[in-house]
């Protein structure tokens, strides 16, 4: 269901020639799984030059976009990690939103490891529910001590937008 806010504008006057836009906020609850397009109705009442009363009913279409929203369960980091040697980073992602994360990507970034080939993988599309599980390699430089390591997760929206 779609929530408008301030459903009722009032305009006093519109002179001849004027434009006026008018905007509304529309809420989606965001447990629900709707996405995609929904018609909804426009009512203009006015009063014509002549004082006669008229409505104009308009149909239009607004796109409702979920959210993609990712979780990481089951990390496990292969240990103890040795100066020169080379680790594994296991998890599983999960798509706890309400939209597919598109384009899904996960890397392994830090000032003290050697990155390889697999210390990356491209993932895909992770749809609704979907449990996705990866494993990332790295070799750990000569640096002592403790240490951080990222795990970076990058996916996109139905826009292209980058999260």
């Amino acid at each position: 269901m779609v929530v408008f806010s301030s459903s009722i504008k009032h305009v006093q006057m519109i002179k001849p020639g004027q434009d006026i836009t008018l905007a509304w906020r529309a809420s989606v609850n965001p447990q629900t799984s709707l996405t995609g397009s929904m018609p909804i109705l426009i009512t203009i009442s006015y009063v014509d030059p002549l004082g006669y009363r008229r409505t104009l009913n308009q149909t239009a279409v607004i796109y409702v976009v979920g959210l993609a929203k990712l979780k990481i369960i089951d990390l496990e980091v292969s240990t103890p990690i040795y100066t020169g040697s080379e680790f594994s980073v296991s998890a599983t992602i999960v798509n706890v939103g309400t939209d597919t994360a598109k384009y899904t990507e996960v890397t392994l970034v830090g000032d003290s490891i050697e990155t390889t080939p697999d210390s990356y993988s491209f993932l895909g599309d992770i749809d609704v529910s979907y449990q996705f599980p990866f494993t990332l390699y790295a070799k750990a430089d000569n640096t002592t001590g403790l240490q951080t390591i990222y795990l970076v997760i990058k996916y996109y929206d139905i826009y292209n937008k980058e999260y």
